[in-house]
C-alpha cells in the first residue's frame, strides 16, 4: 500500500499517527512544505520499502531510526536542509539499493559504514545549486569491491580531496559518475578507460591533469538511442587530451583553463556552438573536422 502526497502544498510537521498505518510499503510526501524532525514513531513502519521526502524544510540531523527498517530499499531526502554528517547507521540497512541526499547541509566525509551496501546502486551526495552540502575527505580505493552492484555516483559541488581512486573504472555496472566542483587532484587514472557501459562522466572544475594522450578512449557507444549521451567536462586540466579514439556518441567538451590541445573531437556541434566548450581559452588548440551533428551532451545531473 502507497501513500502519495506529493505536490499536495501541505505544510506544518509529520503527524506521529502516520506510524499507525503498518501496512505502507511506500510513503511519497515530496514537494510540499513540512518541517521539523521525522517523528521515530515511522519506525513502526517495518514494511516500508521507499521513502521519498524531497524538497521539504526538514532541518534536523537524519532520524536513527531509519536503520530500523527492514525492508527499506529507497531512501531519498534531496533538497532539505538536513545537517550534520553523513550518519555511519545508514550502512546497516542492507536491503538498501538507492541512497539520495542531495541539496541538504551536510558536512564531513562520507562514513565508511556505506561500504556495507551490497546492494547499493545510486548513490547521490552532491548539490546542482548554490546551497547544499559540504562534504570533505578522500574517497575509499575499495569503493568498487564493497559497492558491486553501483551504477550511479554523485558526488560534485562538495570538498573531496584526494586523487580519484583507480579501482572506481572497475566498477562493472558504472553508468553515470558526477564528480565535478571538488578538489580532486593528481592524474586522471589510466583506467577511465575501462568504463565501458559508461553513459555520462563528469569531472570537471578540479585540480586534475591529463596523462598520454591515449588514456581516454575505450567507452563502448550505447546501443540505446534514449540512453546514448556521453558526456565529459574537463576543467582546470593540465596536459593532453586527444579523445580521437572514442566510439563515445556525443561529447561535451567544456573545457576551461586546458594547457594544451584538444583534436579529433567527434562530438555535438550545437552544444559546442551554445558556447560551453572552449570559451576564455586561449591556449587551446581544437580540430574540429570530424564533428558529427547529434543531440546535445551534457554532463550528468544530480538526480
Amino acid at each position: 500500500m502507497a501513500l502519495n502526497m506529493s505536490y499536495f502544498g501541505l505544510t506544518g510537521t509529520i503527524p506521529p499517527q502516520l506510524g499507525n498505518l503498518s501496512f505502507l510499503t511506500l510513503v511519497d510526501i515530496k514537494n510540499n512544505s513540512f518541517h521539523g524532525s521525522l517523528p521515530k514513531e515511522l519506525s513502526r513502519l517495518c514494511r516500508l520499502k521507499f521513502i521519498d521526502f524531497t524538497s521539504n524544510n526538514f532541518n534536523t540531523e537524519i532520524a536513527s531510526w531509519l536503520a530500523s527498517l527492514p525492508k527499506l530499499q529507497h531512501l531519498i531526502l534531496n533538497q532539505n536542509s538536513f545537517k550534520g554528517t553523513i550518519p555511519p547507521f545508514l550502512g546497516n540497512i542492507s536491503s538498501l539499493q538507492e541512497l539520495r541526499l542531495t541539496d541538504n547541509k551536510l558536512s564531513g566525509g562520507v562514513p565508511k559504514e556505506l561500504g556495507n551496501l551490497a546492494q547499493l546502486e545510486i548513490l547521490s551526495i552532491g548539490t546542482n545549486s548554490l546551497r547544499g552540502n559540504n562534504l570533505t575527505g578522500n574517497l575509499a580505493d575499495n569503493m568498487c569491491q564493497n559497492l558491486p552492484a553501483l551504477q550511479g555516483l554523485y558526488m560534485s559541488g562538495n570538498q573531496f580531496t584526494g586523487r580519484i581512486p583507480n579501482n572506481l573504472w572497475q566498477c562493472r555496472h558504472l553508468r553515470f559518475v558526477s564528480l565535478s566542483f571538488n578538489q580532486f587532484g593528481g592524474r586522471i587514472p589510466r583506467d577511465i578507460g575501462n568504463l565501458t557501459f559508461a553513459i555520462a562522466l563528469a569531472i570537471g572544475y578540479n585540480n586534475l591533469t591529463a596523462t598520454k594522450c591515449h588514456c581516454i578512449g575505450k567507452a563502448k557507444e550505447e546501443e540505446d538511442t534514449g540512453a546514448e549521451r556521453q558526456a565529459m567536462s574537463m576543467h582546470f586540466l593540465t596536459g593532453c587530451l586527444n579523445p580521437e579514439s572514442m566510439t563515445i556518441r556525443t561529447i561535451a567538451t567544456a573545457v576551461h583553463h586546458h594547457k594544451g590541445t584538444m583534436e579529433g573531437i567527434n562530438g555535438d556541434r550545437k552544444s559546442l556552438a551554445q558556447g560551453e566548450p572552449v570559451r576564455g581559452n586561449p591556449k587551446i588548440t581544437t580540430r574540429m573536422a570530424n564533428i558529427k551533428t547529434t543531440r546535445t551532451a551534457r554532463p550528468p545531473m544530480e538526480e
